[in-house]
Formats: structure tokens, C-alpha cells, sequence
């Protein structure tokens, strides 16, 4: 990015100096038309595109060349002040273009590495468990929907304990295996602390928390080899549940 900043800033010079010469070689009322062609490139790259812009300067450069011929007074001098002045408000035109492109691709740039931090926001880590404010937003919008087809959506808060020479590893190998004990499509898994995972159910019941639990404890049970497992739940109808706490309601949860 620096280096383009720097490009506009050689630009930018080069434009200024462009633009002194066209007035140094200017006279009477050249010196508005040339001012105003300048200003109206100026305001319409704002809302063109790269490309048009380009076909516009290309067709200002190329009119103003061709009025030459109809303005020219007979002597030399004049002729090569003419040329001169049309050379520089040229160079001007197409700096102008070039600054815009510049300026135009950096935006994107940035609109680029904006939409990557936003997507890399909606996840913890490396792994696909969603942020907390991500798996929020996504209830939410998830809700609307199930609310109007009268659908049941479920919560199940999973609790971990382990050592802490093992946690790291441990949470890893729970998030993996919750991702694939739920419906990919459908459900929804966040942490909430160093301790507990939450998994939001969409259209489903008592049947499947029981489903999704089965398929999650069969899987760390064949891994861990341990007969008391080092995880726990409990599960809660999606309108028990606090989104905004991450907590269950009063008195609620099974």
C-alpha cells in the first residue's frame, strides 16, 4: 500500500507541474476552457469508471487537437505556444486518469482486505466455530424465519474439564468433533469461554439433541478411551435461552 501512496504522491507532482505549464501557455480564454475541461475530468471521474473516464479524456485530447486548426494565428510563435499548451493539458488529462485508476485500485484494495478481516471476524481462530457476535447474529436471523413457519429450534451447552496440560488439544478435538456431529447446513456451534460450547439446533427437538449428542460421544469416547468422559451438557428450547447473555433463562434447561 505504501507504494502506492507513493505513486500518487510522484503523480500528484507531476500533474501540478503539468498544470502550470497549461497556464503559463494559456492566453485570454484559453485560459477558462482549459480550467474548465480540467475541473469537469476532475468531477466526473468521480463516477465513472476507470475505462470510460479513459474515453472521455481520449475524445477531449483528441476534439481540442482538432480545434487547433480553426484557432491558429499565422505566426510561429503562436503555433508553438498552441502545441505546447495542448501537449501539457494532455499530460494533464491523462494524469488525472492515472490518479483515479491508482486511487480507484486502492479502494478496492481496501474493500478487499475489508471483507477478509470481516470474514476472518466470524470465526475464532482457525477453526470454523463461529465468534461469538457472528453466532448472535445468525440466531437471530435464523429465529425470524422458524418463528414464522412455527418451527422448534434447540440450545445445547456442552461443559469441558480437562487438565491443563491437555486443554489446548482438547479443545480442539471438541470443536472439530461438534462440527461434525451437527447438520453443516443448518446448525450453529460458538465457544463461550474456556469451559463451554454452545450448539444451536435449527427445526429440530428433543430427538435431535439426542441425535447430535450421541454421534458427539460416541466419537470422543472411541478417541479418549475413558469411561467418564471429560464433557457435559444440557440442552434448552431456543425461547429458554438468553442470546444476549449466553445464559439460560431463570429456571430453565434440562
Amino acid at each position: 500500500m505504501l507504494r502506492y501512496q507513493r505513486s500518487i504522491s510522484f503523480l500528484s507532482i507531476l500533474f501540478i507541474i503539468a498544470i502550470v505549464g497549461v497556464f503559463h501557455f494559456s492566453t485570454n480564454y484559453l485560459i477558462a476552457i482549459n480550467m474548465w475541461l480540467i475541473i469537469g475530468v476532475i468531477l466526473i471521474s468521480l463516477i465513472l469508471t476507470w475505462r470510460q473516464l479513459f474515453l472521455v479524456v481520449l475524445s477531449i485530447i483528441l476534439i481540442v487537437g482538432f480545434s487547433l486548426i480553426f484557432i491558429t494565428e499565422e505566426t510561429i510563435q503562436n503555433q508553438f505556444d498552441l502545441i505546447g499548451e495542448h501537449v501539457l493539458l494532455s499530460a494533464s488529462l491523462l494524469l488525472i486518469w492515472v490518479i483515479t485508476g491508482v486511487v480507484k485500485f486502492m479502494e478496492q484494495r481496501l474493500i478487499d482486505q475489508d471483507a477478509k478481516i470481516k470474514t476472518l471476524e466470524k470465526y475464532q481462530g482457525s477453526t470454523e466455530i463461529l465468534s461469538l457476535d457472528e453466532f448472535k447474529s445468525r440466531v437471530h436471523l435464523i429465529t425470524r424465519g422458524t418463528d414464522r413457519r412455527k418451527e422448534t429450534n434447540m440450545v445445547i451447552e456442552f461443559s469441558l474439564t480437562t487438565v491443563s496440560a491437555t486443554e489446548k488439544a482438547m479443545h480442539a478435538y471438541i470443536a472439530e468433533t461438534l462440527l461434525h456431529s451437527i447438520r453443516n447446513e443448518f446448525d450453529l456451534v460458538t465457544k463461550l469461554d474456556n469451559k463451554r460450547y454452545l450448539v444451536f439446533l435449527q427445526d429440530t427437538s428433543d430427538i435431535g439433541v439426542e441425535k447430535v449428542t450421541e454421534r458427539f460421544f460416541n466419537t470422543i469416547r472411541h478417541h479418549l478411551n475413558e469411561i467418564k468422559l471429560p464433557v457435559s451438557y444440557r440442552y434448552f428450547h431456543a425461547e429458554d435461552y438468553d442470546f444476549e447473555q449466553f445464559s439460560p433463562k431463570e429456571g430453565e434447561g434440562s
